[in-house]
């Protein structure tokens, strides 16, 4: 039972550790980085689409920023709390319990932008956000040349498409 708890909490640490680095001064989005300009490219979005599809990305950015503080906030507990010499097992539990719930919410953020942007997009333009997502959604490099898991992850930039 013991091996299982920690191997979850480790796990935890190691899955969660790039948005937590990710939220770090001087890294984050670039200046010139517009929110759903890469999935505008893809479906050829008027500039009131993209305007519409920027609107909605942003919104939807600032929702999911609040849970990665709060997410590396309750990591750092965690943390504390897994450096104890006695674990407190109810503690670890808990606060996993609030990350999760946290993620939940992300994900809940997520699908609610995507149902806001069915409404700005054509039917063509839906049944090919449709292809994408069947690969991963945008924003995931699926069947690109980069790693694919297999071996250890080369040195070096990632490999393959970007948006």
């Amino acid at each position: 039972m013991h091996k299982l708890l920690i191997t979850g909490i480790l796990g935890t640490f190691t899955a969660l550790a790039a948005p937590v680095a990710s939220a770090a001064p001087g890294q984050g989005p670039r200046p010139d980085h517009v929110p759903g300009r890469g999935l505008c490219q893809m479906l050829e979005c008027t500039d009131a689409q993209q305007t519409a599809v920027t609107k909605i990305k942003q919104e939807q950015h600032a929702e999911i920023e609040e849970a990665f503080k709060a997410i590396g906030e309750l990591r750092t507990k965690l943390a504390a709390e897994f450096a104890k010499p006695k674990l407190d097992t109810a503690a670890i539990d808990k606060l996993q319990a609030q990350i999760n719930a946290l993620h939940a919410d992300m994900a809940n953020a997520r699908l609610d932008a995507m149902k806001d942007l069915h409404a700005v997009l054509t039917p063509e333009q839906r049944t090919k956000m449709a292809e994408k997502m069947k690969r991963g959604g945008p924003g995931h490099h699926r069947g690109g040349k980069g790693w694919k898991g297999k071996g250890p992850r080369p040195a070096g930039p990632p490999q393959g498409k970007s948006n």
